[in-house]
């Protein structure tokens, strides 16, 4: 349900009918209907030929949707410029045409509420620097997320480096079924490739030298976490089927060990690079 204020002369009893599903308060005077949208939240305001007010109620409020009435042409163009979300004549000849744009902004608020509970959420489990914004885009991320966490197995997180990769894949851990498990993190191209094999699988006593005792790899330390593979691109191609063998079978081997292991984890791989 929408918070609707009107300030509507003309017509207005048959419109308001047709948004009667809405809240609607009632508002004509242009210095009161400032004070009021200032003091109280709402979501659609609706004008009559009001198109220099468009710039107050904006400063007002900049989340409101303004839907003006009695104008066309040029001066309709001229409303949409200054943030109108649309405009209708007087008297209103089309009044499906109305609700229907009610319903699309209905649904668009819905979606703000959500993505700011998702917002709330995040910010109390986690600090992020730079990630939670109000930019469209990263909003469009943050319901993503939302939609996937409890389902995902792997994922892939590709951007440049320093734009919060790894603090998204700890969003989508905090957001998921196995927050209270393990963030294991490696990146992939920090150590040599005589190493990443036993890092991430671990080895038995005397499989190379230097191996003096056996070692448990990241994907055991896992558990029925994720593990974070950062950087996956500069993983030793070497060790490309052994990964594959992870993520299809779910098992792997310790370097010198033929005994099979189960990886219970799920993977988070994150790259800057075009893969």
């Amino acid at each position: 349900m929408l918070k609707i204020i009107s300030s509507l002369q003309t017509q207005q009893e048959d419109i308001l009918n047709q948004l009667k599903d809405h809240q609607i308060d009632i508002c004509h005077e242009d210095k009161s209907l400032i004070e009021t949208i200032t003091k109280k939240s709402y979501d659609v305001i609706l004008l009559e030929s009001k198109i220099d007010s468009i710039e107050k109620i904006k400063t007002a409020d900049p989340r409101i949707e303004v839907i003006l009435f009695g104008i066309n042409g040029i001066v309709a163009v001229e409303a949409i410029k200054n943030g109108a979300s649309a405009f209708f004549p007087l008297p209103l000849n089309d009044p499906e045409s109305l609700k229907k744009t009610v319903d699309t902004i209905n649904e668009e608020v819905k979606l703000r509420i959500e993505t700011a509970e998702l917002e709330k959420q995040l910010n109390a489990k986690y600090t992020f620097k730079g990630i939670v914004g109000k930019n469209p885009k990263m909003l469009e991320i943050f319901n993503f997320m939302r939609r996937i966490a409890p389902y995902f197995q792997t994922v892939t997180i590709i951007g440049e480096t320093g734009t919060g990769k790894e603090g998204i894949a700890k969003a989508i851990q905090l957001l998921s079924p196995v927050a209270k498990y393990p963030f294991i993190t490696c990146n992939s191209g920090s150590l040599g490739k005589e190493l990443i094999e036993s890092e991430l699988f671990g080895h038995k006593k005397g499989s190379f030298t230097g191996a003096i005792a056996d070692k448990s790899g990241l994907f055991a330390a896992a558990g029925e976490g994720i593990i974070f593979l950062d950087e996956i691109g500069e993983l030793p191609l070497q060790i490309q089927p052994h990964l594959l063998r992870v993520l299809q079978d779910g098992e792997y081997r310790r370097v010198g060990s033929n005994q099979t292991m189960k990886a219970n984890c799920k993977v988070i791989a994150a790259t800057n690079c075009d893969l």
